[in-house]
């Protein structure tokens, strides 16, 4: 089922460029991705014919993956592969839906022989699950509503089948002979899969070792076309370094705010907005998700009994205490009169006191609960009057003492309501939370590797922020990178990097998945080759040096990676004494470096070598 397309999930950027190019080559379409998110996104724009997905991805794990696919896309086969085959044993039920699993380092064979199975048993249930009726010659047909045709015109027809099968074995035969004598594989070979003809290569009679070299191959101009070997120059300036983050919009942490009541207590309002009606007067509807709010706009009120009998127990102090200190100057007046002992006006001044030490707590208390000034001195006014007899106590007043007004703190839309009339709430509850949208943070994930170079960045050091997977979506206007998380993942090994981006549009949503690219300098004396001349014998890192432009002549190289990118590798081409002693080579500016057909390269040097060792 060549043809078919496989998504890839991985955040092995190493390993999926690998497996795109070996898929490539074998007639597959390859879509890449990298998280949980940008798979869900890749696979809604084109509905993939395989998944092909990594345990554990920054965003989340491929079990969980795989039931969103189904649930969220349509139902193809999956396989999976992971570096961590123990927790599979210890929980057999993850791998439930798969088709395969696959523990990395990857066979090659085994996967494609993986792939083959699964393509091939998705294609017999959709011809198994598609209507038929009886059979033909091994082949199901399709259920038609005419007429049999007579007897005669199907014998026609079966004799007409023969004849051109006829055809076809004589056209094959002849085949068979012709094209092996004009150099070119036969109809045997051709028919063979791809990847056995790449593992049993029709060209050894013509590639040859280089004598009195270990490592160098030679392969005739024609050989070299077939296989889509091509070589470019290194180049002397070294390719930009440009790091791409993933992750995803989050709510500004400075721009959003808790609604909290400042006392335990009862909802028995809630703030009100007016909305415009096209068909009649305006009206008043109770605060709801998604609404605006001003600073100071009331949003709810709850009725604290704490609240209301600290300030009754302030105007019972202050009454009290007014009572106290008229019946001190009138005992003063006694006691100069000799009318009065002075035990009695010495118990009147402690009355006194403990009375101005009431009104102090009281109004402590409620200072230290953060109540206005303003509504102190309203309190105070009423025990005043209350004092001067000028009024009764008025316990519906009182009563209003005990509401708490719950305002907005600043400009900003409601993202969460948790509150109805009725509920009982203390401080700890968060009534609402509001945001100010106009402003979103960025949060991406860099891997541990990567934060030295980034932690040597000025704060705001420009970044491309994109909405999305694709590098063709529109740039947001953002305010560059701001911070660097202070703890790193034990488990994907990435750390969070902040900054915020511009939403006064309101298009952008929180959790919205976003890409972050900064361009960073290249580390220093190092050339920069595109990843495909790069390949892995699970060792080492090699490469293909062309030597003579005119000769079909190819050297392998071990060479120091110094750092891995999407589609560049940063290679050393300076080394160490110590790193000529574990075999590895330089590459300068200049040299011919294979950019294409590594891969078939390496395993005809590796074939040879293998078939010249037998015949010793």
């Amino acid at each position: 089922m060549h043809g078919a397309t496989i998504l890839l999930v991985d955040d092995d950027e190493v390993l999926s460029q690998v497996l795109r190019r070996v898929l490539t080559r074998d007639g597959y379409t390859v879509v890449q991705a990298a998280s949980v998110a940008e798979a869900l996104e890749c696979a809604r724009q084109q509905t993939p014919s395989l998944g092909l997905i990594d345990l554990r991805l920054p965003d989340g794990d491929g079990v969980d993956l795989a039931r969103q696919l189904e649930a969220q896309v349509a139902h193809f086969p999956l396989i999976l592969i992971t570096a961590y085959p123990l927790r599979l044993r210890d929980q057999p039920e993850l791998v439930k839906g798969f088709a395969h699993v696959l523990t990395k380092p990857l066979d090659l064979d085994e996967l494609r022989k993986a792939i083959r199975t699964s393509l091939g048993a998705a294609e017999r249930m959709e011809v198994l699950s598609s209507p038929t009726t009886g059979e033909s010659g091994g082949q199901t047909t399709p259920v038609s509503s005419t007429p049999a045709q007579p007897v005669e015109a199907a014998g026609k027809r079966n004799l007409l089948r023969w004849l051109i099968v006829g055809i076809g074995v004589l056209v094959v035969a002849a085949l068979s002979a012709a094209l092996p004598a004009v150099g070119l594989p036969g109809v045997q070979d051709l028919l063979k899969p791809s990847e056995e003809r790449f593992s049993t290569p029709s060209y050894d009679s013509q590639t040859q070792l280089v004598p009195d070299s270990a490592d160098a191959i030679e392969l005739p101009s024609k050989v070299v076309q077939r296989l889509g070997v091509t070589s470019e120059p290194v180049a002397a300036a070294v390719a930009p370094r440009s790091l791409r983050l993933a992750g995803s919009l989050v709510f500004d942490p400075n721009r959003l705010g808790r609604v909290q009541s400042r006392f335990a207590g009862e909802v028995i309002a809630i703030g009100t907005l007016v909305q415009p009606d096209a068909h009649g007067p305006s009206r008043e509807r109770p605060l709801e998700y998604g609404d605006h709010v001003s600073k100071g706009q009331l949003m709810a009120v709850v009725l604290s009994k704490d609240l209301g009998e600290k300030k009754s127990e302030l105007v019972d102090a202050l009454v009290q205490l007014a009572l106290d200190e008229r019946r001190l100057a009138d005992r003063k007046e006694a006691y100069r009169q000799a009318a009065l002992s002075a035990d009695t006006l010495n118990q009147t001044r402690t009355d006194v006191a403990r009375g101005r030490t009431a009104v102090a707590k009281a109004e402590r208390t409620l200072r230290t609960w953060k109540v206005g000034e303003g509504e102190i001195r309203d309190v105070k006014e009423e025990a005043r009057l209350v004092s001067e007899g000028k009024k009764p106590r008025d316990a519906k007043k009182e009563m209003e003492w005990a509401k708490v007004e719950v305002r907005a703190p600043f400009d900003g839309t409601i993202v969460e309501k948790n509150l109805h009339l009725g509920n009982l709430v203390d401080p700890t509850f968060d009534l609402f939370k509001i945001a100010d949208l106009r402003k979103l943070g960025v949060v991406v994930h860099a891997y541990e590797e990567d934060l030295h170079t980034l932690e040597e960045l000025p704060r705001g050091f420009s970044w491309q922020v994109r909405a999305g997977a694709d590098l063709d979506h529109r740039l947001l206007q953002n305010d560059g990178l701001q911070k660097i998380g202070l703890v790193v993942d034990p488990s994907q090994h990435t750390d969070p990097i902040m900054g915020r981006v511009d939403n006064s549009s309101g298009e952008l949503r929180v959790g919205q998945f976003v890409t972050a690219t900064v361009n960073l300098p290249a580390p220093p004396k190092v050339v920069s080759l595109p990843s495909s001349a790069l390949e892995e014998d699970g060792q080492h890192s090699l490469v293909f040096v062309q030597p003579d432009a005119s000769q079909s002549r190819y050297v392998r190289r071990r060479v120091a990676v110094a750092l891995r990118l999407g589609d560049v590798v940063y290679v050393r081409r300076e080394l160490t004494d110590q790193d000529r002693k574990k075999g590895l080579q330089e590459v300068h500016p200049g040299e011919l470096i294979v950019t294409e057909g590594v891969l078939e390269l390496q395993s005809a040097l590796e074939d040879l070598k293998a078939r010249a060792k037998a015949q010793k």
